[in-house]
């Protein structure tokens, strides 16, 4: 073949595979630029939670005060909102297991440390305005639901559920029954996805709700909204769930990703994302512990009993010469 007519196909190809290459980067460059324009405007960010309910309260159009107004019963049906669990409805009191720093110091204790901290670390609300939001809501009827990484163990059910009550929350709703016909509808809808360990679990299990709460157990914060879209609109009590406006609130930003992926699978047409970082403003603020109680509260656990980080504090203080072996 002819030298030049190799050079001559060798340029056109050039030309082809440059005009190839702008293409693709045009269109990566254009979903990029319409998932963060989605997410920006969906997924809001506050670590005050009178900030977070005057914005809530204008997303669903109710008033932001405690005056509850009369809302018709198709309203009831066309409003949700859920609640993450730890680090926003609730935190650890103890210095070592403030926000992420849970799972840092948990590291290589195994399920059974993670059961014992849970059991026994103290817990208090993270703002009395957030507590306050909630009943608000439950005042105007807008169903609300807590969702929790936790697994679906009864125990763990128990364990959450006491703890919300005990610090003030009410989650238990007639809109989605905690009786035997509907747990074997929540039986019945199964995850298409493949389940994981997580956290602090021994076990793989499936999503389940009960008394308000939606425990992902194995599942992803994803394939939950999923399963919780299927469970309402199987129990007849939702309109179309494309129709239903959502509202999630959770510390963590790839969990509201996650959600907001569910609901556009779904076709959802108005949702609201909130990411919730007061816990974590204080975690970045505070000073750094003492190693040297970190690990007295570390060997503490290993003998089935979590030590609060006072009374470990208290035992150095006791005994400051005291030698241990960790």
């Amino acid at each position: 073949m002819d030298l030049k007519k190799i050079g001559v196909m060798k340029f056109f190809g050039s030309v082809i595979f440059l005009a190839n290459a702008v293409f693709c980067i045009g269109i990566c460059a254009s979903v990029a630029s319409y998932s963060t324009e989605m997410l920006e405007g969906v997924i809001k960010e506050y670590d005050n939670g009178l900030q977070l309910t005057k914005d809530l309260c204008n997303f669903i159009g109710i008033p932001e005060t405690n005056v509850v107004t009369e809302r018709k019963e198709k309203q009831l049906k066309d409003i949700v909102v859920y609640w993450d669990c730890d680090d926003v409805l609730q935190k650890n009191t103890d210095p070592s297991l403030v926000g992420n720093k849970i799972w840092a110091f948990m590291k290589g204790e195994g399920a059974d440390a993670c059961k014992t901290i849970i059991w026994d670390s103290p817990k208090t609300i993270v703002e009395s305005s957030i507590l306050e939001l909630t009943r608000h809501l439950k005042k105007c009827d807008i169903p609300q639901f807590v969702v929790t990484q936790c697994t679906s163990d009864p125990k763990t059910q128990l364990m959450r559920e006491g703890i919300l009550e005990k610090l003030g929350y009410s989650f238990k709703d007639t809109i989605l029954k905690n009786d035997e016909t509907f747990q074997e509808k929540c039986d019945s809808i199964k995850t298409n996805c493949q389940l994981s360990l997580k956290p602090g679990q021994t076990s793989i299990s499936f999503p389940k709700f009960s008394n308000g709460i939606a425990y992902a157990g194995s599942a992803t914060k994803e394939v939950m909204f999923e399963w919780l879209f299927d469970l309402m609109q199987s129990s007849g009590k939702f309109c179309d769930i494309a129709d239903v406006s959502f509202v999630f609130v959770d510390d963590k930003h790839a969990n509201l990703e996650e959600f907001c992926k569910a609901c556009k699978k779904r076709g959802v047409k108005k949702y609201r994302a909130y990411h919730y970082t007061n816990v974590q403003k204080q975690q970045n603020s505070a000073s750094q512990t003492d190693k040297l109680i970190e690990n007295l509260q570390k060997r503490s656990i290993r003998t089935g009993k979590f030590l609060s980080y006072d009374g470990a504090r208290f035992l150095t203080e006791m005994f400051p010469l005291m030698k241990l072996e960790f």
